[in-house]
């Protein structure tokens, strides 16, 4: 039984990568099959897989995802617009201008934007599903020429628009989860949740503490999850909840941080402000207190990504690690 389990887990923690690797060889192999070996047709669908595999890496909690989600964003507009290009115009400076100018367009637009909102606006939870429903739409009206043409040209306009709008907030999902993995020194977030309660559950082996451990994984998961879709205030405030909250002692049954007022003052400060950032009914004296905190409010969400990181960094390294010092890590 205990082999199956330790199996059962093992499968679990690594199901992605499992996941990956099954539709890098499926697809590899009838490729082979298909084009028995030409390799001029194999390096075109090895970049389609490419560009595929970075559409499907958005579902996963891999830092990777990011950089493939780049190519496989810029690349799916560039080749479809070569073929739609292609078709409406015959070859010539002209034809090969526009061809420039618009691909400029659909690389500069959607990166400025991701540049600009990838620390400030969230991402819904249906966006990787909607990019690879978009991804293939894109390959299908771009490169065949599955309908009439008029109506094609005009669904293929719409369809690069909504394929633009949904990369931008994937594109700053996977950033956001890049970031995350890279700050926290993880590969898989959910791995990792997975492992630390196993890990405290060991460690603390007093029925009273599993409810606490429960709760500080629940926070814990909730900040994570929240800071990659975008809601800073939610994964600051449950971050804050298993380090602070009630003067350290939220989860003294499983660890107490060591007092550091300065720092606790700051992060107070933070979390008093947006908590109180959305009180109604109030009187003349405390709405002219409110449009200062609400200024105030303004400013710290310009860096609440960095604060929000630097709260869960306290949380991973300060709290979690020492609660399980003299462990062996292995996330």
């Amino acid at each position: 039984m205990d082999t199956i389990e330790h199996l059962k887990n093992h499968i679990l923690r690594n199901i992605y990568p499992y996941f990956l690797v099954f539709i890098l060889v499926f697809t590899l192999v009838n490729i082979l099959l298909i084009f028995r070996f030409n390799l001029l047709f194999i390096s075109i669908m090895f970049s389609f897989v490419m560009m595929f595999l970075g559409q499907m890496l958005l579902l996963t909690p891999f830092s990777a995802s990011y950089p493939f989600y780049v190519f496989s964003c810029f690349s799916v507009t560039t080749i479809s617009v070569l073929y739609w290009i292609a078709r409406l115009l015959p070859y010539s400076d002209v034809s090969l201008v526009i061809y420039v100018a618009i691909v400029i367009l659909l690389v500069a637009v959607p990166l400025g934007v991701h540049l600009f909102t990838r620390k400030r606006i969230g991402t819904g939870h249906m966006v990787p599903a909607f990019s690879i429903f978009f991804f293939g739409l894109l390959l299908t009206f771009g490169i065949s020429q599955p309908i009439e043409s008029s109506t094609q040209n005009s669904l293929f306009v719409l369809t690069i628009i909504l394929f633009i709008i949904t990369s931008i907030l994937g594109l700053n999902l996977s950033f956001r989860t890049m970031i995350l993995n890279r700050k926290l020194g993880i590969r898989d977030r959910n791995n990792y949740l997975r492992k630390t309660k196993d890990d405290l559950l060991k460690k603390y082996t007093d029925e009273n503490v599993h409810a606490d451990i429960d709760l500080l994984i629940y926070y814990l998961s909730s900040s994570v999850d929240s800071f990659v879709d975008g809601d800073f205030e939610r994964s600051f405030m449950d971050s804050y909840k298993i380090a602070f909250d009630n003067q350290r002692k939220a989860f003294k049954t499983i660890y107490i941080l060591p007092e550091n007022k300065e720092r606790e003052k700051h992060f107070s400060e933070i979390r008093n402000l947006l908590s109180h950032a959305h009180l109604s009914n109030k009187n003349k004296t405390e709405e002219e207190e409110e449009k200062k905190a609400l200024q105030k409010l303004k400013e710290l969400k310009k860096g609440l990504f960095s604060e929000t990181l630097d709260l869960l960094k306290i949380v991973r390294y300060e709290f979690i690690e020492m609660a399980l010092k003299n462990r062996t890590k292995d996330y």
